[in-house]
């Protein structure tokens, strides 16, 4: 029995990862509910993340730039909610798991398998829910009018998984302008778009899944090599000499006991055989391991970052003929998040938000944290450079308070003693009546400024 996995033939017994199938009961019942299969093998997605360092370290990565680093919300609407608060301290049932553990989840799971799945409840006005689902168990019922499919519209999505019973879970997905209906369980789906597929996206790395089924055969072959196996490697030549079977034997049972296993090598070999012309020859059959295999495990290890678009330095990757300085690990990853890192941030907040508007009726304004670049004391020079740069009204390009929340800082400085504005005392000489007020004396100015309309003249001291 085979499995292909794109392209490549992967016989059971040589590697057993991928030898693992849909399980039929999986099948049977996406084919019974009249779900849509995944255009790939979800399960091998699933195994193949832990089958590569490479591979699942660039999934780590992506995952953690775009909603790793912690989460912000602009909209002053979601502070003061309580009922949103609340939410986001324990989103779910479980108490341990949090909002952000949902994030990474679902930033894994995108990444793995190119699709993205949370389940959300309203149970009352409050009482709100939010939990994630694994992309691996999550098929797609098609929307039918007329008894025919409509191409890309979803009647409703299924957890079908063992455990799940023979109909799976089903859920309704969600159309547009309608309201949630109370103690009814929805699922939001995202998704990487691909034309294998009308309702399922498919992850950006498959073009180097060869790759990574090439380096787990490579890996297998060192660790066969290391653990002896049947494949002779070296044969003792013995001319002129005069060996027993019983000897044959003997020597048979040293080379398997004395000098097999790595605890052996390097173990020093002692053999006399009769004859007067006696020889012994050691001959090399084959090499002990190809060093061509050590340079196609780099040259896929080079091509799968590559296709993952994350820079090799990032992945501590150093290539022949680069400089190895900061700066150019710096620009290497300016780019990476310019071009791969900021486009998924924005498709999750979208993402995100939608969910939460449509639970709690108002966008927070979710903002994913980015990594900064540079250091504080280039950003405060910058932020000097702008705040005196001024329109013709007079106002700066940056504002302090712009500085604090981009730095995300709180609004007012915490823990300083600030000087509060004097009150402004009274400089009014004269009553309500003009006279001079008791203890003033008016000068000739103070009376120029203290005349009224029927008195334009100063009256005589």
């Amino acid at each position: 029995m085979s499995v292909k996995f794109y392209g490549v033939n992967l016989q059971k017994g040589d590697i057993q990862l991928y030898s693992q199938g849909i399980p039929p009961e999986v099948t049977n019942m996406a084919v019974g509910n009249e779900c849509i299969l995944h255009p790939t093998n979800m399960f091998a997605l699933a195994i193949m993340a832990d089958s590569d360092p490479t591979h699942r370290s660039c999934l780590d990565i992506k995952s953690l730039m775009t909603v790793g680093l912690g989460y912000k919300f602009t909209n002053k609407k979601a502070k003061k909610s309580k009922a949103f608060q609340e939410f986001i301290e324990t989103p779910n049932l479980s108490p341990f798991r949090t909002f952000q553990d949902l994030l990474d989840s679902l930033a894994f799971d995108y990444m793995t398998f190119g699709n993205g799945y949370l389940e959300f409840a309203s149970v009352g006005k409050s009482n709100h829910a939010l939990y994630h689902m694994i992309a691996r168990d999550m098929y797609i019922k098609p929307k039918k009018i007329g008894g025919a499919i409509v191409s890309g519209l979803v009647e409703s999505y299924h957890q079908i998984a063992r455990g799940t019973g023979n109909e799976g879970i089903s859920f309704r997905a969600l159309e547009r302008n309608e309201k949630l209906k109370n103690a009814q369980h929805y699922v939001a789906h995202m998704y990487q778009y691909t034309p294998a597929s009308s309702y399922y996206g498919l992850p950006s790395y498959l073009a180097a899944t060869p790759n990574i089924s090439e380096n787990v055969l490579i890996r297998q072959h060192g660790i066969r090599f290391f653990s002896n196996s049947a494949r002779p490697d070296m044969a003792l030549l013995i001319s002129n000499g005069d060996v027993s079977p019983e000897e044959v034997t003997k020597i048979q049972e040293q080379f398997s006991s004395q000098h097999k296993g790595i605890d052996n090598s390097h173990r020093l070999f002692i053999m006399s055989i009769e004859g007067e012309h006696s020889n012994l020859e050691l001959k090399e059959i084959s090499k002990s391991l190809d060093g061509e295999f050590l340079k196609e495990g780099d040259k896929n290890r080079d091509e799968i970052a590559r296709i993952h678009g994350v820079p090799p330095k990032v992945l501590g990757i150093s290539s022949a003929g680069s400089l190895g300085s900061g700066s150019e690990t710096i620009g290497a990853l300016k780019n990476f998040i310019e071009t791969n890192i900021n486009p998924l941030q924005s498709k999750f907040e979208n993402f995100v938000n939608r969910v939460c508007m449509i639970m709690f009726g108002f966008n927070p304004g979710i903002k994913f944290y980015k990594i900064d670049l540079t250091n504080k004391k280039d950003d405060a020079i910058i932020h000097t450079m702008l705040s005196k740069i001024i329109d013709i009204n007079g106002m700066p390009a940056m504002t302090t308070t712009e500085v604090r929340e981009k730095w995300d800082l709180p609004e007012e400085p915490e823990g300083a003693l600030m000087l509060k504005p004097q009150k402004k005392e009274s400089i009014d000489k004269v009553d309500a009546a003009g006279k001079p007020k008791a203890g003033v004396k008016l000068d000739q100015q103070d009376k120029i400024e203290t005349l009224d309309e029927e008195n334009p003249k100063p009256k005589p001291d």
